[in-house]
Formats: structure tokens, C-alpha cells, sequence
């Protein structure tokens, strides 16, 4: 098999398939990114907010060691920020491959 746009088979079969655009799929095969993001505007709103998170992060440098409360505090920010990178991300990329 070789991808030139269409999906052929190279087979005994002898059959050939296209690739179908991604409108015409079952909904059942697609990406649910509104289980990521409801839409784009909801996305923007948050990567401006993570943007914000983002500095705060650069406040907690030289402090780690103050106490145990401080270094928590720290982690879980930054858990916090990671995991909402990650659904940014995720979001984007998927978008893109669509």
C-alpha cells in the first residue's frame, strides 16, 4: 500500500478505496473536541489565563526551600498549569489534524 491522497490497496483484491473528507465520516470516528473545549473562543480565554498562571510561577523561584507549605504550594500550581497545557495542546493539535 502507498498513501498518494487515496487510500489503494495493493493487494490480491485488486479494490481501491478513497479516503473519505473528514465531513463525511461518522460522527462515531470523529473527535469530540467540544469534550476538550467547547469551541475556539472557549480556548482562546484559557490560553490567556494559563498565560497569566505562567508568571506566577516565576514568583515562587528562590522561595522553594522557605518551608514545605511553599514548595506544595508551588507543585500544585504547577500541576495545575500542566494540566491545563495539556488539554491547550491537545485541543490544537487534534484541531489542526482535522
Amino acid at each position: 500500500m502507498w498513501y498518494s491522497g487515496k487510500l489503494q490497496d495493493k493487494g490480491d483484491g485488486g479494490g481501491s478505496a478513497a479516503l473519505k473528507e473528514r465531513g463525511e465520516m461518522d460522527r462515531a470516528f470523529q473527535w469530540k473536541l467540544e469534550d476538550i473545549f467547547a469551541d475556539d473562543a472557549e480556548w482562546e480565554t484559557t490560553f490567556n489565563m494559563v498565560e497569566g498562571q505562567l508568571g506566577e510561577l516565576g514568583k515562587w523561584q528562590g522561595r522553594l526551600s522557605e518551608s514545605a507549605a511553599t514548595l506544595l504550594a508551588c507543585l500544585q500550581l504547577r500541576d495545575a498549569v500542566e494540566e491545563v497545557l495539556t488539554r491547550l495542546y491537545v485541543y490544537a493539535g487534534l484541531k489542526n489534524d482535522q
